[in-house]
């Protein structure tokens, strides 16, 4: 074995051998993630995160699930009984949306690098009924920001100067939208009257 394989070998067993708090630490050291950012989106106190961190106290299953879908990573990783972090991920900036403009939060939520592929990514809270009830309010879209869009594609449009999440549907020179609400009736409309902001790639379902 040489100098390097040793030591990779010893990075790799401090990795194996840290418990759930550090694994938690270097997380979010990796993502850049603060502990009030991380508090925020699984609905805790800020010293409850840094709890968890100096081992005075354990998320339960609910949180532990919200904290391995926040950073991507498998729950198996978060209580060391996998040295492998499944997926190398970023963070992405929550926008508001205010009917005028997009306008950045001070959230954010963390993205595996493979749904990115070099898109231009958005991710926006869900702040009306549009996809009720099958996602509920302050659920997290992310959005490629593009024009290329297919049959049967959720899209965030702008009709009538307001904002709503549709599924899209092109019929000769005319656009049918569905709303997912099914007290949404479909909407008929032409190609120019229609702007679209982005495409879904995910929801996630806020609990």
């Amino acid at each position: 074995m040489n100098l390097t394989e040793f030591v990779l070998t010893v990075e790799r067993k401090k990795i194996y051998n840290m418990n759930f708090g550090n694994r938690l630490k270097m997380l979010r050291n990796i993502t850049g993630v603060t502990q009030r950012e991380l508090a925020s989106a699984i609905d805790v106190e800020r010293a409850t995160i840094a709890g968890y961190e100096t081992r005075s106290s354990e998320p339960n299953y609910e949180k532990l699930i919200r904290i391995s879908k926040f950073f991507n990573v498998s729950v198996d990783y978060l209580l060391g009984n996998d040295e492998i972090i499944k997926s190398t991920s970023y963070k992405l900036p929550i926008l508001k949306n205010n009917n005028e403009t997009f306008q950045q939060t001070l959230e954010y939520v963390v993205v595996d690098e493979a749904l990115k592929k070099n898109k231009d990514l958005l991710a926006m809270k869900i702040n009306d009924d549009s996809l009720a009830p099958k996602f509920n309010k302050d659920s997290i879209v992310i959005l490629e920001n593009t024009n290329e869009i297919s049959d049967g594609d959720l899209v965030l449009c702008l009709l009538n100067d307001e904002k709503t999440y549709l599924r899209y549907f092109i019929q000769s020179d005319k656009v049918i939208l569905y709303g997912e609400n099914s007290n949404t009736p479909p909407l008929i409309v032409e190609n120019e009257n229609i702007k679209i902001l982005g495409r879904a790639l995910e929801i996630r379902i806020s609990l």
